[in-house]
């Protein structure tokens, strides 16, 4: 890659050596996104027979307000397999309490979760039960918070509670779901770096 920015410099004239370097930075910043990956944390911290806590954690090279905003465009990220109705075109995430994680395709549609709290830039948290949860009558909340370390690094982080009923055995699918909610959280990142 250094040798073709060596050669651009030399054969091809200034908009053809911005291209070459350009692309050899936008390399660079997918790949430190993918060591920051191997970092990242994932796991469900708790588990008992009516719930669990999973949480997730990464630094991001961006600002949090970025991050903020990349979140809110959920139909942007977040994978259709994950859907009711399977498209993720169909979904949308509002910015203020009392609104709604939803999904509205023609006639059809269904509430994810409930917007409860939000702090622009730094926070939102959602209520509901997601996916098989919510027809288990499962409680969930949701957590997504934002924190600064320097203008262009951030610290996302995921927090997702789960309570039900005793006799559910909740902690059985404790793992798939931090399964589901660790694929998301690398799309939103993934989506994020694409529009570095």
């Amino acid at each position: 890659m250094l040798l073709s920015i060596f050669l651009a410099l030399f054969s091809f004239n200034k908009q053809q050596v911005r291209i070459v370097i350009d692309n050899y930075l936008r390399h660079i910043a997918l790949l430190a996104f993918g060591l920051l990956a191997a970092y990242s944390t994932a796991k469900v911290e708790k588990t008992a027979s009516d719930g669990f806590l999973i949480h997730i954690e990464q630094e991001w090279p961006i600002s949090a307000s970025r991050a903020y905003q990349g979140l809110l465009q959920i139909d942007a990220w977040w994978d259709k397999r994950h859907t009711w109705f399977g498209r993720s075109s169909t979904l949308r995430l509002d910015n203020y309490a009392g609104g709604c994680f939803c999904e509205r395709a023609g006639n059809k549609s269904a509430v994810h979760m409930r917007v409860i709290f939000v702090h622009p830039g730094r926070e939102i948290r959602l209520a509901g039960a997601l996916g098989p949860l919510q027809t288990m009558g499962a409680n969930g909340l949701m957590r997504w918070q934002f924190s600064p370390l320097t203008e262009q690094r951030t610290r996302v982080t995921l927090t997702y509670l789960v309570r039900g009923a005793s006799w559910q055995n909740l902690a059985e699918i404790a793992q798939p779901v931090n399964h589901v909610l660790s694929a998301q959280f690398q799309s939103l990142g993934d989506y994020l770096m694409a529009d570095k």
